[in-house]
């Protein structure tokens, strides 16, 4: 039993020795393509446990690496064009090249054709109302005119009437009171005469008294015709006559008030009759504008391709969020304005990558990048054609990761017949280059505050050389002062013991553009104004600082104190 066991932990033992050894043998195998891939460039020299560089001239790219995927740089967009949804009843096969007028997807039309028919029926209608508002509108037309005139009629027989009465009848009943009036005068005085013989002949004898009597009686009924007469005559002009003509004119007001509201009455009745026409023709439009949008609509179910090209479904693009939802296929609900598919002109490509928004800032439309496309092994040129005006986030997996879309146009006269949308791709952007400079490798620059610094071998430690940076890529940092040529540095962090407890020599501070402030600490001279005289050397003095305190690596950006580490790559 204890024999298995010792067996059993050999080969546990076995086995971690033999993971250990794989590593081992997979990291040598990475620094050494490394150190194939960095032939020309300042040399790493390997002295035991210590790694050394060199400071050499040379010249480096400012590079910013991305990856995306491939698009066509134009493209057209198949979208849904019912206003309803819809099952696709028909549909090509993707990856398929079409010709211009090939079909894409047939649409079902069923509920479409269901209302085309109760459309029509609804057209009828509509214009068989609108023919009943027409025809009502000619027979108000035809009564109004009835209408009128007979107001008009009407308003010319009361003016008749008004002019008969005074041309007419005024005159003849004033000609029949004054013939009256004048016969009981002359019978008046006939009579008055008369009764005068009667009486002398009474009293000579040659009348009875009866004889007398009857004159007087007739003498006194002509007295009272006469009276009566003249009494006609005034009753006449002064009551009568003006009564009559009021009459008279208030016949032919009513008259022509009638016509007046006669007249308005018919211009209601049509202006209504007319208004029932306006609103069963826009009806009747209306009707016939839906029913031409649904065969419009029918038509438009069948896609036909508008262009040549691939034919590359929407679920299959990285940016629809439908993609993993259903399969695009037979079947397949659609809703309305839906991207179905896209038909991309390949003869022109486009990288599309994602910048983290720390490096977006520094990438500019007409950087040149290269592009590489793993799927055909090839890499192409290209140039920074344009940057996403807003950030993308990571969604809810990552929701502090903030990229820009960044545009790459492929450089026109390479060979990217291979070359299909949606294809992964990494992009290289040259964001600058530093020609003939002093440069070290980006390992062996560290920071202490407002210093940057290398690591020199000294008395086989090393010392602190505070050092001035230029331009900066992921691999390399351009030493503008502070450092000579095949200068070796340290590649790594220093280990305990390793590093000369010394100060900064105020020589090399100068040397390397640094001062010191009133409290003794270390500042970059470049960053804020000189205030002593060019002529004059600031008096310089160790500082307290024990040394190595607070070093990190260059750019790091931490506080003092912290541990140290590399720049970001390429800033």
């Amino acid at each position: 039993m204890h024999a298995r066991n010792r067996r059993s932990s050999w080969t546990r033992r076995g086995s971690t020795l033999r993971v250990v050894l794989g590593v081992v043998v997979i990291a040598a195998l990475g620094f050494g393509a490394v150190l194939l891939a960095t032939t020309g460039r300042p040399a790493r020299e390997t002295s035991g446990a210590t790694d050394l560089g060199r400071i050499e001239r040379m010249s480096f790219e400012i590079t910013v690496t991305a990856s995306g995927e491939l698009e066509a740089k134009n493209q057209l967009e198949i979208k849904n064009p019912l206003q309803t949804g819809s099952k696709i009843a028909e549909l090509v096969d993707e990856g398929t090249f079409v010709e211009e007028g090939d079909l894409l997807i047939r649409l079902n039309t069923d509920a479409i054709e269901q209302q085309i028919r109760q459309e029509r029926l609804n057209v009828i209608q509509a214009r068989n109302e609108l023919e009943q508002a027409e025809a009502n509108v000619s027979l108000q037309k035809n009564t109004n005119e009835s209408a009128r005139q007979d107001a008009e009629l009407k308003v010319e027989l009361a003016k008749l009437a008004l002019e008969r009465w005074r041309k007419g009848e005024v005159a003849k009943r004033r000609e029949q009171l004054r013939i009256a009036a004048e016969r009981a005068e002359r019978e008046l005085r006939r009579l008055s005469d008369k009764l005068e013989r009667t009486r002398e002949n009474y009293e000579k004898g040659f009348k009875s008294k009866d004889e007398l009597e009857q004159v007087e009686i007739q003498y006194q009924q002509a007295i009272a015709d006469d009276v009566i007469a003249k009494l006609d005559i005034e009753i006449y002009e002064n009551f009568q006559y003006p009564e009559d003509e009021k009459t008279k004119i208030a016949d032919v007001e009513k008259a022509e008030a009638a016509l007046k509201r006669t007249l308005e009455q018919n211009a209601i009745n049509l202006r209504n009759k007319e208004a029932i026409v306006e609103t069963r023709r826009e009806q009747l439009k209306i009707r016939e504008e839906r029913l031409a949008e649904l065969e419009q609509q029918f038509e438009a179910a069948t896609i036909r391709a508008p262009r040549s090209g691939l034919v590359v479904y929407a679920s299959s693009l990285r940016d629809n969020w439908r993609g993993g939802d259903q399969p695009f296929d037979v079947g397949t609900d659609v809703y309305p304005n839906q991207l179905l598919m896209v038909l991309p002109d390949t003869s022109e490509m486009v990288a599309s990558v994602s910048v983290h928004e720390s490096l977006a800032g520094r990438i500019r439309p007409g950087q040149v990048a290269r592009v590489r496309v793993e799927a055909v092994d090839r890499t192409y040129l290209g140039r920074v054609a344009s940057i996403g005006v807003l950030a993308e986030t990571g969604g809810w997996r990552d929701p502090n990761r903030r990229e820009y879309t960044v545009k790459i146009d492929l450089d026109p006269g390479q060979d990217i017949s291979n070359l299909k949308p949606s294809m992964r791709c990494d992009a290289t952007i040259i964001l600058d280059r530093a020609d003939d400079v002093l440069a070290a490798p980006i390992e062996a620059v560290f920071s202490d505050g407002p210093v940057q610094y290398v690591l020199v071998p000294a008395d086989g430690r090393f010392a602190r050389v505070p050092i001035r940076l230029g331009k900066r890529s992921d691999l390399y940092a351009e030493i503008v002062a502070g450092a000579s040529e095949g200068q070796r540095v340290l590649l790594r962090e220093p280990a305990p013991g390793e590093l000369l407890a010394t100060g900064w020599d105020p020589e090399q501070l100068l040397a390397a553009g640094y001062e010191l402030d009133e409290s003794g600490q270390p500042v970059a001279r470049w960053k804020r104004p000189v205030l002593a005289s060019p002529s004059r050397r600031p008096q310089m003095t160790r500082p307290s600082r024990p040394p190595g305190a607070g070093s990190s690596r260059a750019g790091s950006g931490r506080p003092r104190g912290a541990p140290p580490g590399r720049r970001p790559a390429g800033s």
